[in-house]
């Protein structure tokens, strides 16, 4: 089965042109191809179809092949680009090579046109599929930079929250310490005061399980308090309550 082949060639002779065409075929492609001999025409079969290959004359009388591989160039193809000449002095075959000419060959030795158009075709796969693994890499560095910031919005909305949850666990802390050594220390003591032997006992116990809880509070809240007893930290809450030092003692 022949090889499909869509053949851009840029030739001011009809007959060189199917020439091209049936060493093509013999070859074993079957070639749909357009001829063309000027830059405007050129340029219009560019952009109205897809192509797979351009074989370029190189002297024209309104065209040349340079100017026929830089307007490939400018419409963005990245076709296998082959001239074929009658005449191509080396200087110009060097030139045209050093702008990107894949191959250039003499009409009068066309054996070289089938290898060539077969290497051609296979490189300007190659180079396909290394543009396509290098946009993928390209979208999977972008979406991996896009998922990096949405981690790192998350991380930051993250850390305000749990700010907040602390800022509110400190307040709650402060409120549970200050109701204790204002409104239920002052009246344990109170209590004590009036109550029976085995009563103060509880009320003491209850004191000491009050006193050890706002400790631990006030620990946790305040860092100068780090290093002071269950003992002085109850002084320093009956202090704060207001007691004189006679209550104190």
């Amino acid at each position: 089965m022949k090889k499909a082949l869509r053949v851009l060639i840029v030739e001011d002779s009809e007959d060189d042109a199917l020439l091209l065409v049936r060493l093509l075929r013999k070859g074993g492609y079957d070639p749909e191809h357009q001829r063309v001999d000027t830059a405007e025409a050129m340029a219009e079969a560019l952009g109205s179809s897809a192509w797979d290959l351009v074989i370029s004359d190189y002297s024209m009388p309104a065209f040349d092949g340079l100017k026929a591989f830089k307007l490939m160039r400018k419409h963005g193809a990245d076709l296998p680009f082959i001239i074929v000449s009658g005449v191509i002095g080396e200087d110009v075959a060097v030139q045209a090579m050093k702008a990107g000419v894949h191959d250039y060959l003499l009409k009068d030795n066309l054996k070289r046109l089938l290898p060539a158009v077969e290497r051609e075709l296979r490189e300007a796969g190659e180079r396909r599929k290394r543009k396509e693994a290098e946009r993928a890499l390209d979208a999977s560095v972008k979406e991996i930079r896009q998922q990096d910031e949405v981690l790192r919005d998350k991380n930051a909305a993250l850390k305000e929250i749990l700010s907040q949850i602390e800022s509110k666990e400190e307040d709650v802390k402060r409120q549970v310490c200050a109701n204790v050594e204002k409104l239920l220390l002052p009246a344990i003591r109170e209590l004590k005061r009036k109550a029976s032997s085995m009563d103060q006992r509880h009320l003491k116990l209850l004191e000491e399980n009050l006193h050890n809880l706002t400790s631990s509070f006030a620990t946790a809240l305040s860092s100068p308090l780090l290093n002071l007893t269950p003992r002085q930290m109850e002084l320093c809450g009956m202090i704060k309550s207001g007691l004189t030092n006679k209550e104190i003692a």
